[in-house]
């Protein structure tokens, strides 16, 4: 027998399949571990931060609600947002979105069920043209005359006012914790009545 080829092949298997040495094994216990140099982790705070960041922003400046300062102002955009809606058409049109169910819709907004009495007063839809100050608007009917409902919180009514020389109608009604507006050419009293809290 050949024991010199028998030694070195001998030893060529050893060093081949031997064990690795002690540092590897303990940078594979660190990984299996879970724990990480920490210097890896601040990129991913710093994109968390910035995410926080980004999202506080888009929440913030929410388009569709400004917030006007002063009742004239609002007043202002309600009197934009009837001359809109009566451009396109005020009912059936791009700018009336249909409302299947007003007390839940109210309910969900303001914590109060408002509903309007059977009478002559017909509910059309939501406007959803130009902005309103923040508050739902509503598209009725007055015995076939054009009306925008605004209802917002009682806590937040600026008292709008309409511009100097208007020629439209500017009526309010507190029910509970909302204020109803109606603004219309002639009949704005007489819609407001027509609002009730369930």
């Amino acid at each position: 027998m050949n024991t010199d080829l028998d030694r070195s092949i001998d030893q060529a298997l050893r060093a081949a399949l031997a064990p690795p040495p002690a540092a590897a094994f303990a940078l594979l216990a660190r990984r299996a571990s879970g724990r990480r140099a920490p210097w890896r982790r601040w990129p991913w705070a710093l994109a968390a931060a910035a995410a926080l960041l980004v999202g506080a922003l888009v929440l913030a400046l929410q388009p569709g609600r400004p917030t006007p300062r002063s009742g004239v102002e609002l007043g202002a955009l309600w009197v934009a947002a009837y001359e809109h809606a009566m451009g396109q058409g005020f009912e059936g049109g791009p700018c009336c979105d249909l409302v299947g169910d007003l007390p839940q819709a109210c309910q969900e907004r303001f914590a109060t069920q408002l509903d309007i009495a059977a009478g002559p007063v017909r509910m059309l839809g939501c406007y959803c043209g130009l902005p309103t100050g923040g508050c739902m608007t509503l598209l009725v009917r007055h015995d076939g005359t054009p009306v925008c409902v605004f209802v917002l919180p009682r806590t937040e009514d600026p008292r709008p006012a309409l511009p100097a020389g208007s020629r439209y109608d500017l009526a309010r009604r507190e029910l509970g914790d909302v204020v109803v507006y109606a603004l219309s050419e002639s009949v704005s009293a007489a819609t407001v009545a027509e609002f009730l809290v369930l």
